[in-house]
């Protein structure tokens, strides 16, 4: 039963792969509304989401990126190393905010 559920949710697992590029854009539409009050840096990392304030330095935001690239892509073959994982972050839109 273990096995079956296991094999269930890898299943619904997706399989990113595309070598993140880390650039600094300004927010998308989606993202727009209520955020950029505070909020006017944004990085995709596999579909994770990374905003920034304007006072932040471009540095740190992309310090940032790749800090969270190499966290789900360690060996940098371009694909995230645990889906699961990642599947999960998206569905839960889990974001990486910086003051």
């Amino acid at each position: 039963l273990v096995y079956l559920a296991i094999l269930t949710t890898l299943s619904f697992a997706q399989n990113i792969c595309n070598t993140p590029v880390i650039t600094i854009e300004q927010l998308p539409p989606h993202l727009h509304r209520g955020f950029n009050k505070w909020f006017s840096k944004y990085i995709n990392i596999f579909n994770v989401s990374i905003l920034a304030t304007p006072d932040d330095p471009d540095s740190k935001v992309t310090h940032a990126g790749n800090v969270l690239a190499q966290y789900l892509d360690n060996d940098g073959d371009g694909c995230s190393d645990n889906d699961v994982v990642l599947s999960h972050m998206i569905r839960q839109r889990a974001t990486l905010v910086s003051f």
